[in-house]
């Protein structure tokens, strides 16, 4: 049964019983001793019923959902961030690897920008075995000044 047709029926229901207490009564039968309703009663515990049927369901499908996004989970299309800093509260470093190149990006609330920009080699797999950011930025740091890899 789909989540619709059970609002439906969960809306419904209370709405249908008592139309047919009053059918009952339009007739002249008078009701059963045990159908009698609570005074003010039925009205109170059909609505309550409906209430929480809804969020209930409100409640699934937002579980639902979650599940559904984690299951897809995010297109990166070959992007990968191979390591990151907090530098603030809210600021990061961020090292993304783009097909065959590496991007140092600082990352704030408002903006990103890119701060330093480099090929990497054939040989280097960062994505294979993630490393600190530490040793990440020292071992391009070394490699600049000409020492090569540490």
């Amino acid at each position: 049964m789909s989540v619709r047709t059970t609002l439906t029926w969960a809306l419904l229901l209370p709405w249908w019983a008592s139309a047919e207490e009053v059918n009952t009564a339009a007739e002249g039968a008078a009701p059963a001793a045990g159908t009698l309703p609570l005074v003010g009663g039925s009205d109170v515990i059909g609505t309550f019923g409906s209430l929480v049927l809804i969020v209930i369901a409100l409640l699934a499908m937002a579980w639902f959902m979650r599940r559904l996004r984690q299951v897809q989970g995010p297109s990166r299309a070959g992007v990968n961030v191979v390591a990151q800093i907090p530098v603030g509260m809210k600021e990061r470093l961020l090292v993304v690897q783009v097909e065959g190149e590496k991007l140092l990006v600082g990352c704030t609330p408002g903006s990103m920008q890119t701060l330093h920009q480099w090929t990497s080699p054939p040989g280097d797999d960062d994505t294979a075995a993630p490393q600190g950011f530490a040793s990440v930025i020292a071992r391009q740091l070394a490699e600049r000044r000409g020492g090569g890899p540490s």
